[in-house]
């Protein structure tokens, strides 16, 4: 990717198009997330109980919230449509606010709370993140 942009220092399309396809769609996901993420989270501040949010895209449609992420962010939904990289358009979708994951074990080993160890195990559905999970049980850990 750089060393395109050496021989070509305004081809950013061209550059980006040097880097693996998963790696290119990845930039996409981790930005709808980012703004998921921010959305949820002002919900949450404001006391708002909602069940979906958008992962925002060039058809979905879009609460209050998430519009103003993304005039912030200086975006609109159709710069989701992305015509140079057809790849990396999005649609969008919807995602669940919240989760509770599936098959939960917790197994506990230790005899004091200086010695105590945790296994966890558990199913989450397509897009959810395991570290959110854990982290929750451990912002409440005893150390």
């Amino acid at each position: 990717m750089l060393n395109h942009l050496v021989n070509r220092p305004t081809d950013y399309t061209g550059a980006i198009g040097k880097l693996p396809e998963k790696l290119r769609s990845m930039f996409i996901h981790a930005y709808q997330s980012f703004v998921f993420n921010r959305a949820l989270s002002e919900y949450i501040t404001q006391d708002i109980v909602v069940e979906k949010l958008p992962l925002p895209g060039y058809s979905t449609g879009i609460d209050e919230i998430t519009l103003g992420i993304l005039e912030t962010e200086d975006m609109q939904l159709s710069d989701f449509r992305i015509k140079s990289l057809p790849e990396l358009s999005s649609k969008g979708e919807y995602r669940n606010c919240f989760i509770n994951p599936q098959n939960f074990r917790a197994i506990i080993d230790g005899i004091s709370a200086s010695d105590l160890k945790a296994t966890f195990r558990f199913s989450l559905p397509k897009g959810s993140y395991a570290t959110v999970v854990l982290r929750e049980f451990m912002k409440n850990a005893y150390y």
